[in-house]
């Protein structure tokens, strides 16, 4: 027996419904994971600075490596923050495309600071991770470069996010092609 046209349209209103609830779900995950990141953050940090600011006993090349690491942690935050970010876009969109509303998309008639929108918070996340990030490299520097490890070292280091960034972008760029 063939279903006729209103049994088609009927589950397929009910496929839209199913989809839409899915799809509102994972929004609801991927924003308390947002929301959880700097909470991650914070704590894996102040762990790495209290580690090496406290421990009388290290080793000054363990205490430049943990700031060190702490820097590049901050860092790798970052990038994981814009990408939750976008996927959450990606539901968001696929959300709209399911059930078009009038939406105002968390902005209000009288926003007080009308430039922040859409990334905003994420991007004020990043901007107070890359300030850590600085921190922990500067604090790296100034207060345990005292050991007698080669400068070229202490240099690659440095340099070796730059670098990791250089590469990733050049693998993404290659995907696009």
């Amino acid at each position: 027996m063939i279903p006729d046209e209103s049994e088609i349209k009927r589950d397929n209103v009910e496929i839209d419904i199913v989809v839409y609830e899915q799809n509102f779900e994972q929004v609801r995950a991927i924003n308390s994971q947002l929301n959880n990141i700097p909470v991650i953050a914070i704590t894996i940090t102040g762990g790495l600075w209290f580690a090496a600011g406290l421990s009388s006993n290290t080793k000054d090349e363990i205490r430049f490596l943990l700031l060190i690491l702490s820097s590049y942690f901050n860092l790798v935050m970052i990038v994981a923050l814009f990408r939750m970010r976008d996927v959450f876009q990606s539901y968001l969109e696929i959300i709209e495309e399911l059930h078009p509303i009038q939406k105002k998309q968390g902005r209000t008639l009288n926003a007080r600071l009308k430039f922040l929108k859409g990334y905003s918070l994420v991007s004020l996340y990043s901007m107070m991770l890359f300030m850590a990030a600085i921190a922990a490299h500067v604090a790296a520097y100034i207060f345990y470069w005292k050991f007698s490890m080669h400068f070229i070292i202490g240099v690659f280091i440095t340099v070796l996010p730059i670098l990791s960034i250089i590469f990733l972008s050049l693998l993404k760029n290659n995907g696009k092609n």
